[in-house]
């Protein structure tokens, strides 16, 4: 059956790489499909090159987060498959076929990601992340906001939560697990991921976060950590 796919991207402030990331889905090999963008609080250019290169435009004033752009995306699609990913994000040619492919009703999942960069702190943090979502150690995505399911069960589930927060795709998946779904992890396909963010804070400190934030879930505190990273993103 051809599916139709429903690409949606939350964009704020992208001018520099939103045109970029749509020509990636123009350029995939499996063609059915429609691109929705979602600016919010954008004061540059974001809002006229999401008019002219997507197939559909929500626009925001405020800054909604990120959760919140793609559960209005959502409402918005007409394909029975989602795929959501990030502005700064570009896909291999053959991730929407490989999606399509391995959907199921109740699948939740992502792929591969390499870095836009050659250095080598960028290939072996890229290399690590891979590496915990490959084996299950892990069950989110491994960069670059790449996570996709049937819409259905998208909206059987209740979206993604909408509070802002940076276990929000794990929160995602362990819910769509809660309710029958499948996670997989796709390693024949790969998105294109920016490392700029990395860049700006430092490698380390983003893996500290993180580690932090895994012990504090164990122990009940995970939350903590998740907003003092709100409180100092660059986004």
């Amino acid at each position: 059956m051809d599916k139709k796919v429903s690409v949606i991207i939350p964009a704020r402030n992208e001018e520099k790489f939103l045109e970029r990331a749509i020509k990636s889905i123009r350029n995939q090999s499996y063609k059915n499909t429609e691109i929705i963008v979602v600016v919010n609080g954008s004061t540059d250019k974001t809002i006229e090159i999401a008019e002219k290169n997507s197939d559909k435009v929500l626009n925001f004033k405020d800054a909604l987060g990120y959760n919140i752009p793609r559960n209005e995306g959502a409402k918005i699609a007409r394909g029975e498959v989602l795929l959501f990913l990030d502005a700064d994000t570009q896909l291999s040619n053959n991730v929407i076929l490989q999606v399509v492919d391995n959907i199921t009703p109740t699948t939740v999942g992502t792929c591969l990601c390499r870095p836009d960069t050659k250095s080598i702190k960028a290939r072996l943090f890229v290399a690590f992340k891979n590496f915990i979502h490959r084996t299950k150690i892990f069950k989110s995505v491994s960069s670059g906001g790449v996570i996709f399911c049937n819409k259905k069960f998208f909206f059987q589930i209740g979206g993604f939560g909408t509070e802002k927060n940076i276990g929000e795709f794990c929160g995602f998946i362990k819910k769509a697990e809660k309710n029958g779904g499948e996670y997989k992890y796709l390693t024949n396909c790969y998105a294109i991921v920016s490392m700029r963010r990395y860049e700006e804070r430092g490698y380390l400190i983003i893996f500290w976060i993180w580690i932090k934030y895994r012990i504090g879930l164990f122990f009940g505190g995970g939350e903590k950590t998740a907003k003092k990273y709100i409180l100092n993103e660059k986004k």
